[in-house]
């Protein structure tokens, strides 16, 4: 859940956009390294790609203080990057940040070639679920929660292929778990064996200990076994779906940018998280349920588990954004930033 936050809270900060520009100059100096609008306006376009609706991502092509705002999140991720760097950080998560990368792999398929093919529900489809929730959106703009269903049935048609796709690839592999581990916490020689191929004990409980460290350490002993079936799943799951593109798709040479561009995202978000593991205070329930009788009508139409489980990740995501940003501060004062005022101006970004 922690990288979750991390994940939503940069999501929210970055939704932004952006379009080409023939014009060209460095657009700001960090460090006595400069970095140019060319740069800055391809990540820009690559961010809406990757996470803005199609319908959507004309509205706010010109708007300049989105473009600002920006701005200032891309002077934040060269400032990262760097730090990353000279913290030389990248090989003490080497493991880790390999499977994030096929991790990233799996997700961008999924979207690009998987989602595409994913039928619309019919009307009558959105209709028949709406009548079953009827007093879900009582309080709901009819083409509001008309929208909504769509979305959420879509991409309940896109889970149940993922599975079904899943499924099927599973029904031709023998999947094979060491007990002596699993049940026994031992040292054993392998680990996993995914059809013909074995994954050892190094390879992946070193892999577990890394995914394990990103948990606040008073949280680790008593969700542990928890966290290692969730993450067991997921490595299996992913393993099975990067073999297969890697071996059978030219996917990842295709898409190489933008796997590279998300892949420093998650960088980022990895590091932050190790960062705050332990100043992190998660939010307790008395927290959500407090806010949750102060402000019933504005989750008119929700099941109260769900609008108490929004609320929770909106007020860690604050607590989180209070950590980052003091963070980040301290690495901008450190750094010397000049900016080419002139050239910003020109473009209407001063």
């Amino acid at each position: 859940r922690f990288l979750l936050f991390i994940s939503i809270l940069l999501i929210s900060s970055l939704f932004v956009f952006g379009q080409t520009s023939t014009k060209d100059n460095w657009i700001v100096e960090i460090n006595g390294q400069k970095y140019y609008y060319s740069e800055f306006i391809s990540k820009f376009n690559m961010y809406i790609e990757l996470t803005v609706p199609e319908d959507k991502r004309k509205e706010y092509l010109n708007d300049k203080k989105l473009q600002k705002a920006f701005l200032e999140n891309f002077i934040n991720e060269i400032i990262l990057l760097n730090r990353i760097n000279k913290e030389n950080f990248t090989s003490q998560y080497k493991n880790m940040l390999l499977f994030q990368r096929k991790q990233i792999v799996v997700d961008l398929y999924i979207q690009k070639v998987i989602y595409p093919t994913i039928p619309a529900p019919t009307k009558k489809e959105i209709e028949q679920y709406y009548n079953q929730n009827s007093k879900s959106f009582q309080n709901v703009d009819i083409e509001v929660a008309m929208k909504q269903i769509e979305e959420y049935l879509k991409m309940m048609k896109l889970q149940e292929k993922i599975n079904s796709i899943l499924q099927e690839k599973k029904e031709s592999l023998i999947i094979q778990r060491n007990q002596d581990y699993f049940e026994k916490n031992l040292k054993v020689s392998w680990v996993l064996k995914i059809g013909d191929e074995v994954i050892d004990y190094d390879s992946f409980n070193s892999l577990f200990l890394d995914f394990l460290n990103q948990v606040p350490e008073n949280q680790r002993e008593k969700t542990k076994y928890l966290l290692l079936t969730q993450f067991t799943n997921s490595f299996i799951n992913t393993y099975i779906f990067y073999r297969d593109i890697s071996k059978n798709t030219d996917f990842e040479k295709k898409y190489i940018e933008y796997i590279e561009y998300i892949y420093k995202q998650k960088l980022i978000e990895l590091y932050i998280s190790i960062k705050l593991k332990d100043k992190f205070q998660p939010v307790t329930p008395d927290q959500v349920e407090a806010y949750y009788n102060m402000n019933k009508t504005q989750f008119a139409g929700y099941p109260e588990t769900q609008a108490k489980q929004y609320i929770y990740q909106m007020l860690s995501q604050q607590v989180l954004s209070m950590y980052i940003n003091d963070l980040v501060q301290a690495m901008r004062d450190e750094s010397v930033i000049k900016r080419n005022r002139e050239f910003l101006e020109s473009i209407g970004l001063n």
